[in-house]
């Protein structure tokens, strides 16, 4: 909701601070269920802050002070800086429950910037209340992953204290791993660790090994053994996607000495799952001109298949299709497509395929001598 909005509604909260209640006197007025289910039905389909503070000041004109779930659903609706204000006064009332904890701390999550000191405070609080479940901890570590460097330590410790408790879920594990994935250096050792946990528990899924080749890919030196076992643990749990076969290439390709043959053999695989997308092709281009020597003839062949899939997507669709073959630097891309300039041309009513230096092929308006006006002769000279 925009900021401009925010003068209109203090009167309201200083009416809900100053409004003499009780807990009591809530369950009391909580015998009238259904006014409280219609006050909080308006306040849910709310799209205003102004149009919240008529519902708030009308249900005070009544004398029905909101009750948890009317704050909880209110403070989905606010900026953060309101929320805050509106926390305060549901904690003062002695009003709060564990979702209560939990909105705020996802209002925190959900801001542009998130305030991790300010949820720690919240947090510490609602544990000192024993108001704290498993969506308290999974919320924390959201927030440490939206971080510019996600603090692994603190993450760490949010996941043994979550443990602790048996308050763990899939999301759990898999946002750790992704905190490490987002890390300045992936701690290898601490995501295998992660990774055992949480199948011990059978908390694992598709995204939980796709997340862990991440890791691995992200890492100063790949581990391709350690990779090819996460792959296949996958496999035998039948927990592979796309994603999953487009990181293990990303993983080959990242290696030191890219192994084309495990890459081949991956693609195949990914192929007889079903189709697959130009991020697929992207990364299996990536591995062959990385990998030496460099196999021109397949680098074509599935250069050129990425094209016809994009050729049916047009035809399909009829109209323009973003093709991005964003894996792979302007240079590969040139390289590949030199003799292919004529062929590309002719074709109709695909738009031009054109590279922009250091993105790799994408769709264009502009005319075809623009591919090579790029300067990419220092990128294919290897």
């Amino acid at each position: 909701m925009a900021t401009s909005n925010f003068k209109p509604i203090e009167e309201p909260f200083q009416e809900l601070q100053d409004f003499k209640v009780s807990r009591q006197y809530i369950m009391e007025m909580e015998d009238y269920k259904a006014d409280y289910h219609y006050y909080n039905n308006r306040i849910n389909k709310s799209h205003s802050l102004k149009e919240l503070e008529k519902i708030l000041g009308e249900m005070l004109r009544e004398n029905y002070y909101p009750n948890s779930y009317c704050f909880n659903t209110c403070l989905k609706k606010l900026p953060l800086e309101l929320a805050q204000k509106m926390f305060l006064i549901v904690t003062q009332k002695n009003l709060a429950n564990a979702v209560t904890y939990n909105t705020m701390l996802s209002v925190i999550a959900n801001s542009s910037n998130p305030d991790i000191e300010l949820a720690k405070k919240i947090f510490k609080e609602a544990e000192s209340l024993g108001l704290v479940n498993e969506v308290t901890y999974n919320i924390i570590l959201k927030m440490i992953v939206k971080t510019p460097v996600p603090d692994v330590k603190l993450a760490e410790r949010v996941l043994n204290e979550a443990e602790g408790r048996g308050l763990v879920t899939l999301f759990t594990y898999g946002t750790m791993l992704h905190v490490i994935v987002k890390s300045l250096i992936p701690n290898i050792e601490l995501a295998v660790r992660v990774l055992k946990k949480a199948e011990g528990r059978g908390l694992v899924n598709v995204v939980t090994y796709s997340t862990m080749l991440n890791v691995i890919a992200k890492s100063p030196v790949p581990d391709i053994g350690l990779a090819l076992k996460v792959l296949k643990e996958a496999e035998r749990r039948g927990l592979v996607d796309m994603v999953t076969y487009t990181t293990m290439l990303d993983v080959i390709a990242k290696s030191p000495v890219p192994n084309m043959e495990l890459a081949k053999e991956v693609f195949k695989k990914a192929k007889s799952q079903g189709s697959i997308d130009e991020i697929m092709y992207s990364a299996m281009l990536d591995v062959i001109m990385k990998a030496s020597p460099l196999d021109m003839e397949l680098g074509q062949q599935i250069l050129m298949e990425a094209i016809d899939l994009y050729k049916k997507y047009v035809v399909r669709d009829r109209k323009n299709v973003l093709f991005d073959l964003h894996g792979i630097s302007g240079g590969a891309a040139f390289f590949l497509l030199l003799q292919e300039l004529p062929k590309l041309a002719k074709l109709t009513p695909i738009p031009p395929i054109s590279i922009i230096y250091g993105k790799g092929l994408h769709t264009t308006t502009n005319e075809l001598e623009a591919m090579e006006a790029h300067s990419l002769k220092r990128a294919v000279q290897k």
